[in-house]
């Protein structure tokens, strides 16, 4: 078995070289999620059944982007009031993982000045972003019809985003605007599939954005 020297000096900067790994103060959690939080996926996996794709405990970093708009200007301002915010559960779309909706399941914490604070922000990041937030109030409990009641709108909002068609084409001539980012698009050239050598129009914040329009 060959090592690869490389990394291991890259080891020995990060961590030193006299530390044994054996020794580093990593551990596996018992879960994922909380007590609280399981009790509540198990109640949500029963309510939507394989309708969505439910993801627990999603960094806002991995969940939005910082559009092209202010990528040079403020960006870590911008990048700073989500690098270390998570969300409890996102509800994607099975097919293209598209996030549908997102939920917070909200214990007493919230109740707390700081944490209110906290999620006002978090609001009106998810506001700008163009993605529903629903804040549940934790409970040993939950009405399973309730929860179906509140979430019904989003999984038919899913399933049209899956059997949405293709944007109508444009000229070429006229770079349209990203529908979603709102910036202007560039010409693109597939490179495979049934639609190689065709050219398209992309958002310029791919792969972040995958909104596309043909040209005719």
């Amino acid at each position: 078995m060959t090592t690869n020297k490389g990394c291991l000096e890259l080891i020995k900067s990060l961590f030193g070289a006299a530390e044994p790994v054996a020794e580093w103060p990593y551990s596996m959690k018992d879960s994922l999620l909380s007590p609280t939080e399981i009790s509540f996926y198990h109640v949500l996996a029963s309510t939507v059944n394989e309708q969505v794709v439910i993801c627990p405990k999603v960094g806002l970093k991995d969940l939005l982007f910082i559009t092209k708009r202010y990528k040079s200007r403020d960006y870590y301002k911008y990048f700073g009031r989500i690098s270390q915010k998570h969300v409890d559960f996102v509800l994607c779309e099975p097919k293209s993982m598209q996030p549908i909706v997102a939920i917070e399941l909200d214990d007493r914490s919230h109740d707390k000045t700081s944490r209110s604070k906290r999620d006002a922000v978090v609001d009106q990041i998810f506001s700008a972003a163009g993605l529903p937030l629903l804040r549940i109030a934790a409970a040993k409990t939950y009405n399973t019809s309730e929860l179906t009641a509140i979430l019904a709108p989003y999984l038919q909002r899913g399933k049209a985003q899956s059997a949405a068609p293709a944007a109508a084409p444009v000229d070429q001539s006229s770079p349209p605007n990203c529908p979603r980012c709102g910036i202007p698009m560039v010409v693109r050239t597939a490179t495979k599939g049934a639609n190689a050598g065709q050219q398209f129009y992309g958002c310029s914040n791919y792969p972040d954005c995958r909104e596309i329009v043909r040209i005719e």
